[in-house]
């Protein structure tokens, strides 16, 4: 037979749920404390910065230019004569290509066109002895052509100028007579063969000068149309390839008219002698 249960006291019962509330209270207070939640610090405030700490502005930007940058003095060129070794070249000849040259050339004639009067056309001094009983002579004057030639490129040339004589004087109180020679000289160049100072070339030229002794002496004229082949020479070899000297001959058409003569003539022209090789040269130079 099962014995009933019997009731707890009303003391034993509460000191019961004293007991347990006791422990629960010391196991809260053995347990470690929750940090508190971070807050964020606010910002320092802000200050003036001295004028020493302060960095100084950033300067503007240059201003950007369209046009390049020059040096002084890059836009000027300067001319210089062409020299052996200034200027690199195959040859003298390609020294002086797209330049001009200034030339001067005697004009030869067959008959006295250029011949003065005698006793009154120059000094006696310069009067050649005559035979017996005759006025002495005076000798012709010399007639040269200043000419210029310009090259385009490498192989062509032109040539244009004028034939001048002009000249007068006094002896002894005797008036001399007051001549003048003019006339128009007009020529092309081609060039044919090329060396390192010698350029060989061909072509025609026209020339004619009309001459008048005296103002009461009878009007002379020479035309002259010449194709030859010339020789010219460069000075290279002497570092001076600008200067230079052309040597021509070929076949010649000549007219001339002298006082009481009149001549025309087909044949050979320039220098056809050894003496023609001084007598008819031309000197010339390029800048």
């Amino acid at each position: 037979m099962r014995q009933a249960r019997r009731p707890l006291p009303l003391g034993a019962a509460l000191a019961l749920v004293m007991v347990t509330v006791s422990g629960s209270l010391a196991r809260a207070a053995d347990a470690p404390l929750a940090p508190p939640p971070l807050v964020p610090a606010p910002p320092p405030p802000a200050t003036a910065a001295s004028p020493v700490d302060a960095a100084p502005p950033a300067p503007p930007p240059a201003p950007v230019s369209a046009e390049p940058a020059v040096a002084p003095g890059a836009g000027l060129t300067e001319r210089r004569v062409p020299t052996l070794d200034a200027t690199a070249a195959e040859s003298d000849h390609d020294t002086v290509r797209d330049s001009w040259g200034v030339q001067v050339r005697p004009v030869a004639t067959r008959l006295p066109l250029f011949a003065l009067r005698q006793g009154t056309g120059c000094p006696v001094s310069q009067a050649t002895v005559p035979p017996a009983g005759t006025t002495p002579a005076c000798p012709p004057v010399t007639v040269s052509a200043l000419a210029a030639r310009r090259w385009f490129g490498r192989n062509v040339a032109v040539d244009g100028g004028l034939a001048l004589a002009l000249g007068g004087g006094s002896e002894g109180g005797r008036l001399l007579d007051t001549y003048l020679g003019l006339g128009p000289v007009i020529g092309a160049t081609v060039l044919l063969s090329n060396w390192r100072h010698v350029a060989v070339m061909a072509g025609p030229e026209l020339t004619f000068v009309a001459f008048k002794g005296a103002s009461s002496a009878e009007t002379a004229y020479l035309l002259e149309l010449l194709g030859s082949i010339e020789a010219e020479l460069h000075f290279g070899f002497l570092g001076a390839p600008a200067l230079s000297l052309g040597v021509r001959s070929g076949l010649a058409f000549r007219l001339e008219h002298a006082v009481d003569a009149t001549q025309w003539s087909v044949g050979v022209g320039g220098a056809t002698t050894m003496r023609g090789l001084f007598e008819d040269v031309a000197l010339r130079y390029y800048f």
